[in-house]
C-alpha cells in the first residue's frame, strides 16, 4: 500500500494516527520508525536534490504532542538519536515550549539519552548543558503569573521579528535564520522555562557515559580531582551530581567530597540549594558512606575518617536545607548513621526526634512514615529509641 500511486490511494490520517498510538503503546521501534519517516519527517522530501533537510514541506498532518514524546522515548531506548533530533525540530516548529513544557522536557531528555546510548559524548554533553540552563533550580521561586507574563512578552516580541523575517525570506520554509520558540530578549534577564533541576534519575544513559569517562580519568592517576572539577566548572554545575555518583559507585567517597567542595567554590554566585540539586548530592554521599561502612576491609583509621565525613555532610546539609531536609536526604543519612559502628544510640535518637519535629512543622501529618530495610529496622529496635519513634518506622523487603 505504501508503494501505491499516492495520487489515487493513500492511507487515511485515522490509520496513521492509530498506528502511531499502537507503536507508542507497544514500544515498537519498527512501527515508530515507519511513523517518523511517513508523518514527522516524510522521506518523500529527500527525493528532491534541492531539499536541505531543515523543514520538511511534506508533513501531512500534526500528531499530538504526547505521541511525539512517546515516540522519542522509544527511539531513545533503542539508541536511535537521529529521529529524536527530528522530533525535537518538528515540535519546535509546530508547538509551544512553554505551553507544553512537560512534553518539551521529555523530548529534550530523550535527545540527550539517545545520544548518550549511541556513545556520542560531546553531543550529549552539549545538549545536557543547554537543557540544564533552562531550569530555574531550587531557589526562591518567582510567582507563576510573573514568569508566564515575562515568557509571553518575550515570545510576542520575537514573534513579530520572526514574521518580518518570514516575509523578507525567499524560502521561509527552509530558512535556518527563522527561529521558533525563542524566549529570550537582548539585554533582558534570562527566563528559565522549568522549575527544579535535571535529576540523576532523568538521565541514566548519560550518567553511565559520565561514569565511563570518570573511570578513564581515575585510571590515568593524574590530577583526578582537578580534572573533574575543571570538567564541571567549564560546563555546568549540574554535572556535579553524575560525577559524584560515578565516584561514589566505585567507593571513592573522599574524592567525591573533594570534588563537591572544589566545584562549589567554582560557582560562587550559584545558591547552595541550587548547587546541591535539592539534596541529591547529599543522598549520593550518604549512600556511599553507608556502603563504605559495610565493607569488611575498612581499617580503624578509615572508620574514623568516614565518621568525620558523615558528620561534615550532615552539617553541610543542615546549613543548606535548615529547616527542611528532603525525605530522601533524611532517610539516607539515617541509614548511614545506623551503618556507622561508632554511632551512639543517643545520637540516633536525637536525629530522629529532630526529624519528627521538623516534619510536624512542615506537614499536616503528625509524624513521618520512615521505611527501613529489615536489617536497619532491627538495628533501630536494638538501640531502644522509644515507642514514639518506633511507631513512625516500618520494615520493608530488602529486594
Amino acid at each position: 500500500m505504501l508503494e501505491s500511486d499516492k495520487s489515487s490511494y493513500g492511507l487515511s490520517r485515522q490509520t496513521w494516527s492509530f498506528l502511531a498510538s499502537r507503536a507508542c503503546e507497544l514500544g515498537d521501534h519498527d512501527a515508530a520508525t515507519l511513523v517518523y519517516h511517513e508523518i514527522i519527517d516524510p522521506i518523500e522530501a529527500y527525493l528532491d536534490p534541492a531539499f536541505n533537510g531543515l523543514d520538511n514541506p511534506h508533513v501531512p498532518f500534526l500528531l499530538f504532542p504526547d505521541i511525539l514524546a512517546s515516540l522519542a522515548v522509544i527511539f531513545m531506548h533503542n539508541g536511535n538519536h537521529v529521529p529524536v533530533v527530528g522530533i525535537q525540530s518538528y515540535f519546535k516548529k509546530f508547538y509551544s515550549y512553554f505551553w507544553h513544557r512537560t512534553i518539551y522536557r521529555t523530548i529534550a531528555l530523550a535527545k540527550i539519552e539517545s545520544q548518550a546510548k549511541a556513545g556520542l559524548f560531546s553531543r550529549a554533553l552539549s545538549d545536557f548543558v543547554s537543557l540544564a540552563w533552562q531550569h530555574r533550580g531550587y531557589r526562591g521561586l518567582t510567582k507563576g503569573s510573573v514568569v508566564e507574563h515575562n515568557l509571553k512578552y518575550a515570545l510576542d516580541k520575537n514573534q513579530k521579528s520572526r514574521q518580518e523575517a518570514i516575509l523578507a525570506s525567499n524560502d521561509p520554509l527552509n530558512d535556518s535564520t527563522i527561529e521558533y520558540n525563542k524566549y529570550t530578549l537582548p539585554g533582558k534577564t534570562f527566563q528559565s522555562i522549568f522549575d527544579g533541576v535535571i535529576s540523576i534519575a532523568d538521565t541514566p544513559y548519560f550518567n553511565e557515559l559520565i561514569r565511563s569517562k570518570v573511570k578513564q580519568v581515575i585510571a590515568e592517576r593524574s590530577s583526578v580531582t582537578e580534572r573533574l572539577v575543571n570538567f564541571i566548572s567549564s560546563n555546568h554545575h549540574g554535572l556535579t551530581t553524575p560525577v559524584v555518583a560515578a565516584l561514589c559507585s566505585d567507593g571513592l567517597v573522599f574524592e567525591a567530597w573533594a570534588v563537591v567542595n572544589q566545584a562549589r567554590a567554582s560557582f560562587p554566585r550559584v545558591h547552595k540549594k541550587v548547587f546541591f540539586r535539592g539534596g541529591e548530592v547529599f543522598v549520593q554521599m550518604f549512600k556511599a558512606i553507608k556502603a563504605k561502612f559495610n565493607t569488611s576491609e575498612i581499617t580503624a583509621s578509615e572508620l574514623r575518617q568516614l565518621s568525620e565525613l558523615l558528620q561534615t555532610c550532615r552539617n553541610m546539609c543542615s546549613e543548606t536545607y535548615d529547616p527542611g531536609w528532603s525525605y530522601e536526604c533524611r532517610l539516607a543519612c539515617l541509614q548511614a548513621l545506623l551503618a556507622c559502628p561508632s554511632s551512639l544510640g543517643q545520637e540516633i535518637r536525637l536525629y530522629l526526634y529532630e526529624w519528627i519535629s521538623e516534619h510536624k512543622s512542615h506537614s499536616r501529618l503528625q509524624k513521618p512514615l520512615i521505611a527501613l530495610t529489615k536489617t536497619d529496622y532491627e538495628k533501630l529496635i536494638s538501640i531502644n529509641v522509644g515507642d514514639t519513634i518506633i511507631s513512625c518506622v516500618y520494615p520493608i523487603s530488602e529486594n
